[in-house]
């Protein structure tokens, strides 16, 4: 089967800057929270959104902009190493927004740690949570101009 994916590149011309993204397994709301407020209190995050992407997948997403070799200084300390290695090659993160079977649940929010940075963010990525997620988010936060983000159509590796 094939699922839908969103890039964490920000801007598909110029500099390339990424937003926080991680894909987590065996994981639950608790484990996330945690791992999302220490995240928080080494690097002075803005909000992070835990989603759930399947039954015990969660999947965090952090609004900031990112060079490529300081978001994998945050995330690689809280990561599967076999997920980084892979997007490394890339230099890109991929977090699936569909179903990843038939019959699944597409991924739904659970929770929002709430940060206190205030930087520029991607706009193209607050828009695509707030359509998927049916959420709003504050619009008085700093948002870069861009409205286009890289989706990917990629085959799934099975159930879950």
């Amino acid at each position: 089967m094939y699922c839908l994916g969103i890039s964490s590149r920000v801007s598909l011309k110029g500099k390339k800057k990424h937003i926080l993204m991680m894909d987590m397994d065996n994981c639950n709301v608790t484990r996330a929270v945690d791992i999302s407020t220490k995240m928080m209190a080494k690097n002075r995050l803005s909000d992070i959104y835990i989603i759930e992407s399947s039954k015990g997948k969660i999947h965090l997403i952090c609004l900031d902009k990112f060079q490529w070799e300081e978001l994998m200084k945050i995330i690689i300390p809280f990561s599967d190493a076999n997920w980084i290695k892979y997007r490394s090659k890339s230099k890109q993160l991929v977090l699936r927004i569909s179903p990843k079977e038939e019959k699944g649940e597409k991924p739904k929010l659970l929770y929002i740690v709430k940060g206190l940075r205030k930087k520029v963010k991607s706009n193209a990525h607050r828009m695509i949570l707030e359509k998927l997620y049916n959420i709003e988010i504050p619009k008085d936060e700093k948002y870069d101009d861009n409205s286009e983000l890289r989706l990917h159509i990629y085959e799934t590796g099975g159930k879950g």
